[in-house]
């Protein structure tokens, strides 16, 4: 995917989707959310709850992974 966060939780707000954070290379970074500008989404799926996401995200300047190590 490769979209700038701030935009991907504008979209998930603008429909009413909550969203959670995990960090797409599985080494459970913690992802400042006050600094979502320093993160970009790799992959995104079905969150646990009814209308919710998981955005699987890398910093902005890493590559995304080929696969999501998804430790949600």
């Amino acid at each position: 995917m490769g979209k700038r966060l701030p935009d991907a939780i504008g979209a998930s707000v603008a429909a009413h989707y909550g969203y959670a954070l995990s960090d797409a290379t599985g080494r459970a970074r913690t992802i400042d959310q006050a600094a979502p500008e320093r993160w970009k989404v790799c992959f995104q799926k079905r969150g646990e709850l009814p209308n919710s996401v998981i955005l699987g995200v890398v910093r902005t300047e890493e590559t995304c992974p080929a696969r999501w190590i998804d430790e949600t």
